[in-house]
């Protein structure tokens, strides 16, 4: 799939002009209404009709900002990546907090999903079945993997976290228990649960990278 630059659908209008304002609140419009008609229909049942329907806008205009309906998961993964951005940009906070920033991190990235199994579901299915999609998002997700490090080694130094692992691996320890938790919420839970699942399962992760007084050995 070529590259294509959209909006992160999370720009801050109040800092455009009026003429890419306008733009950017269209692109968002899509964007958010493609989102809740994946949740409710599935991906493969919502067409580009379907979204500029939703959207109020003319079917023609979709493609003046996406080339095709798979890039639409491209915006998310670049929504995704803002997140990543603003927890390395968090260090720079005074008493930074390397457990605080990805404990917010780990529940911000899902925040869009939870809302709906079947949203989660559908794009897992378009994951599976699109080499191109695939590919794509397996580049970001290192990409977002990279952006974490800073993190983790920061909290290397101030020593919340072990040191016997890379920070590289513990970013996708980070990236492998997240996923797999809103992979089995989408199964076994419901939206009210989501919250309490999240928490769980961070601390479960943090237990296992958090340094201990007696150092980082672990029994194997």
């Amino acid at each position: 799939m070529p590259d294509h630059k959209t909006s992160t659908a999370e720009t801050p209008i109040s800092k455009l002009n009026r003429r890419e304002r306008r733009r950017e609140e269209t692109t968002q419009k899509l964007f958010h209404a493609a989102l809740q008609l994946f949740a409710e229909r599935g991906y493969a049942n919502t067409t580009v009709e379907d979204i500029t329907e939703a959207a109020d806008v003319g079917k023609g205009t979709f493609f003046n900002y996406f080339p095709s309906k798979e890039h639409i998961l491209l915006t998310l993964a670049q929504v995704q990546r803002g997140k990543y951005e603003r927890a390395r940009d968090a260090l720079q906070q005074k008493n930074a907090s390397a457990r605080k920033i990805m404990r917010a991190l780990y529940h911000e990235l899902p925040e869009r999903l939870i809302g709906g199994p079947m949203l989660v579901r559908s794009l897992l299915s378009v994951f599976l079945s699109s080499d191109q999609v695939r590919q794509t998002m397996t580049a970001r997700l290192a990409e977002a993997r990279e952006l974490l490090v800073p993190v983790i080694e920061h909290g290397q130094r101030n020593g919340e976290l072990r040191t016997d692992r890379k920070p590289q691996e513990i970013a996708l320890a980070f990236q492998q228990t997240l996923f797999g938790t809103v992979l089995l919420w989408t199964l076994m839970m419901t939206p009210d649960d989501a919250e309490q699942c999240l928490d769980k399962a961070f601390d479960n992760f943090w237990y296992g990278i958090a340094s201990r007084p007696d150092g980082n050995r672990r029994s194997r």
